[in-house]
């Protein structure tokens, strides 16, 4: 059912997959529909497939408001992301994309400020040597998933609920997916979305096997009891630290195993949670 769910619109980074296959056009057309269905057209390039629909019933307002108010089912949250969430989305070496992608979700008028002080954030914490490619898809990745993510955990803590953040940390050698978009996805970077079939081993052929692959299947079952305890409840049995204000801890979690980051990227989202395009969705704006 999630599949269908998930399928039945359309998905932004389908459109940088396979172009011209079936799924594309479908995805193509999607977007186009809802394009000219939207009331807001302006902000539909901001959405990236991100489009629920308040129609007052089963959506009864802007989900985001409401988690700031606090009506929403105050059951624990777990949100995790990864650190090349772009590269999986966008192929590598298309620079082009990813600065159009920064020009829809800072101001116009503050992007080379905020690259530069984005950069200088991160020199400060003794990360140098970063390229222009590598410093957009950087910023592009943490404006759209680790700051949304904080700021999300922020509001459901907030609004009366529980959250936990985690950082998947480990290097996949296994991602079908994201090798459709770049083939860094399994060479190190960690692409968006790359723990799905991690954190819900397949079976074969669909899922991890075949000679070399031991230690990822192993990983991949410890992954899989870690997530499945926080469903049950289970707070003892998995890693994941409570957000709060005070510490904001991120967990991160790869072979190793587990440990927490305090204020995880808190300096480069201070700098990038100033701006916010005029295309970005109402409620980030309003943040």
């Amino acid at each position: 059912a999630a599949t269908v769910l998930w399928s039945g619109d359309w998905v932004a980074e389908e459109l940088s997959r396979n172009p011209f296959s079936p799924k594309w056009v479908k995805n193509v057309g999607g977007l186009l529909q809802f394009f000219l269905a939207s009331k807001n057209r302006e902000e539909v390039a901001g959405m990236l497939g991100w489009h629920a629909v308040v129609d007052g019933i089963t959506v009864p307002e802007e989900p985001r408001e409401a988690v700031r108010k606090g009506n929403f089912h105050k059951v624990p949250v777990l949100m995790t992301f990864s650190k090349n969430e772009t590269y999986g989305c966008i192929p590598s070496g298309a620079s082009v994309s990813v600065n159009m992608g920064l020009k829809f979700t800072l101001k116009k008028e503050d992007q080379d400020r905020a690259k530069s002080a984005y950069n200088q954030t991160l020199i400060a914490q003794g990360i140098k040597g970063t390229t222009e490619e590598s410093l957009s898809n950087q910023m592009l990745t943490d404006k759209l998933w680790t700051c949304d993510a904080r700021s999300l955990a922020d509001d459901l803590t907030a609004g009366g609920g529980r959250a936990h953040v985690g950082m998947f940390w480990h290097s996949p050698l296994y991602d079908p997916v994201g090798m459709m978009t770049s083939q860094v996805c399994t060479q190190g970077a960690t692409c968006h979305a790359a723990e799905m079939l991690y954190v819900l081993p397949q079976g074969e052929p669909r899922g991890i096997h075949g000679p070399g692959m031991e230690a990822e299947l192993a990983f991949s079952q410890k992954y899989s009891e870690s997530f499945l305890a926080f469903v049950h409840g289970e707070d003892g049995a998995h890693p994941w630290r409570v957000w709060d204000k005070e510490t904001e801890p991120v967990t991160f979690y790869d072979k190793t195993g587990s440990w927490v980051v305090p204020h995880y990227r808190k300096p480069q989202c201070d700098v990038l949670d100033r701006s916010v395009g005029d295309h970005m969705p109402a409620f980030m704006r309003q943040h």
